[in-house]
C-alpha cells in the first residue's frame, strides 16, 4: 500500500515536470543585467569626540571630531571652528601639540596638520603632511631635545627633516629624553631612537615635571594582559622603587597626569590618585 502510493506520487511529479517543460527547456537564467554596486558607505554622525585640549592663556583649543574648536578659556564661548575635512571621509583629530606660534594636529593614521597662530584666535592651516609622505600612520606628537616628533604605527619621524626611526617595529609611543638619549616605547619595551637599542621596560612614559623636586624623573606605564603598572622611573629608564613608587591598576590605563602634588591615573572604571612624597607614592585615593 505504502510502496504503491510512493510510485503514484513519483509518476505524477515526473509528468508534471515534463508538461511544464522543465526537462525540455532547461533552467531559466536568473542572472541580473543590472550591475551591482562595488562600494557601500554608511555615515552616522552625532556630535563628535573630544580627544585633546590645550589652553594657552585666554585661548582654549579643543579637538572635536574632524574639527578644531577655538574657545574663550574664561567663558567657554566658541570663537571659531576649523574643519579638516568632511565627516565620514576624514579621520578624527586625536592629538595636538602647541609649539611657540605653531599648532600641530594629528588626524589619526591619516595626516598631520600644521597651523600658524600668528593670530591665536584665528588659526590658519599652513601645511598638511599625509601618512604616505611621513612613511608612518601618525598617532602621537611629542617634543624632545628641541625637536618635534610624530609617532605612530610603523615608527617615529622627526618633523624637521623627515628622518624615520624605529621603522616597521610596531606602534611607537611618544618620544622622551633619558640619560641614554632620546627614547620611545614599543609594546612593553623602551628603545633608543638613534640606534634602536633596547634600554628598558615600559609601554608609555611622560616627564614628571620640576614641581615635585625630582628633576628628570619620568612617569611610566607598563601594560599587561589583565592590568597595568604605573610608577616613577629614573632618567636611566629604571623604576625608582618597585615597592614604594609603583602601583598596580586593574583594566586599561587611559591617562596618567601629575599635578597639584599628586599622581592621577585614569582607568576604564575609576580614577586613582597618589601623593608624590620623597620618591614614593602615598595616601592613595580612589
Amino acid at each position: 500500500m505504502i510502496v504503491r502510493l510512493h510510485r503514484l506520487t513519483l509518476a505524477f511529479l515526473l509528468t508534471a515536470h515534463s508538461v511544464l517543460g522543465g526537462c525540455a527547456a532547461g533552467p531559466k537564467s536568473t542572472k541580473s543585467t543590472i550591475a551591482a554596486p562595488t562600494t557601500l558607505r554608511v555615515t552616522h554622525h552625532v556630535g563628535g569626540t573630544h580627544y585633546r585640549t590645550i589652553v594657552a592663556g585666554p585661548v582654549w583649543y579643543q579637538t572635536f571630531g574632524v574639527s578644531l574648536l577655538v574657545l574663550d578659556a574664561a567663558t567657554g564661548q566658541l570663537a571659531g571652528t576649523i574643519d579638516f575635512g568632511a565627516i565620514g571621509e576624514t579621520a578624527p583629530a586625536t592629538d595636538m601639540l602647541l609649539d611657540d606660534d605653531r599648532l600641530y594636529v594629528v588626524l589619526r593614521d591619516e595626516a598631520v596638520v600644521e597651523l600658524t597662530l600668528a593670530d591665536p584666535w584665528n588659526p590658519q592651516i599652513t601645511s598638511r603632511v599625509t601618512a604616505e609622505v611621513l612613511g608612518i600612520a601618525p598617532r602621537l606628537l611629542s617634543r624632545a631635545a628641541g625637536a618635534l616628533y610624530v609617532s605612530g604605527a610603523g615608527g617615529v619621524v622627526r618633523w624637521s627633516d623627515g628622518r624615520l626611526m624605529l621603522a616597521d617595529q610596531g606602534i611607537v609611543s611618544r618620544v622622551g629624553r633619558a640619560t641614554v638619549g632620546l627614547v620611545a616605547c614599543i609594546d612593553r619595551r623602551v628603545f633608543r631612537l638613534d640606534d634602536g637599542a633596547y634600554v628598558g621596560s615600559a609601554s608609555d612614559f611622560s616627564p614628571l615635571g620640576d614641581a615635585f623636586g625630582m628633576p628628570d624623573t619620568l612617569i611610566f606605564t607598563r601594560r599587561g594582559e589583565t592590568g597595568s603598572l604605573v610608577g616613577l622611573m629614573s632618567a636611566n629608564v629604571r623604576e625608582v622603587d618597585s615597592k614604594r613608587a609603583t602601583v598596580a591598576m586593574g583594566g586599561t590605563v587611559r591617562s596618567v597626569r601629575a599635578f597639584a602634588g599628586r599622581l592621577w591615573i585614569v582607568g576604564d572604571d575609576h580614577i586613582a590618585s597618589y601623593e608624590i612624597t620623597d620618591g614614593a607614592l602615598t595616601d592613595p585615593m580612589r
